[in-house]
């Protein structure tokens, strides 16, 4: 005997929902980099965009390689999450001062996990 026949039942059921990190991109506007700042285009080509928090890696090259910037300490950031517009668009302001102090000289880029998968943007320079 069936006690509890869900088959007609949502509630179980998850959605399928096709995400992959492959169709992210990152985009530092040029013209507004600052030591103190810049803005950061996210676009998502996925047909159910992720959502995106505040947070966000700073890379400073060193040579042939990539070094992570340290974040200042205290650093905290709010547990949102943004969504892209129905282009697949999300603009964030990203604040260096806030997180790193004035960036020094160099080159630059910035770094968001999306699914455990590092998304980079354009490099970009602080001089």
């Amino acid at each position: 005997d069936v006690v509890n026949d869900n088959s007609d039942d949502n509630s179980n059921k998850t959605l399928d929902i096709r995400r992959f990190p492959e169709k992210v991109s990152l985009k530092v506007l040029e013209d507004t980099i600052t030591r103190d700042g810049a803005t950061l285009v996210i676009t998502d080509e996925n047909e159910e965009p992720y959502g995106y928090g505040e947070d966000f890696v700073l890379e400073v090259k060193k040579g042939d390689f990539w070094e992570k910037v340290e974040s200042l300490p205290n650093t905290v950031w709010k547990s949102l999450a943004y969504v892209p517009n129905e282009e697949g668009v999300l603009t964030m302001k990203l604040n260096f001062k806030y997180v790193f102090g004035s960036l020094e000289d160099g080159i630059y880029r910035v770094v968001k996990t999306v699914q455990s998968v590092n998304i980079y943007s354009n490099e970009f320079e602080i001089k």
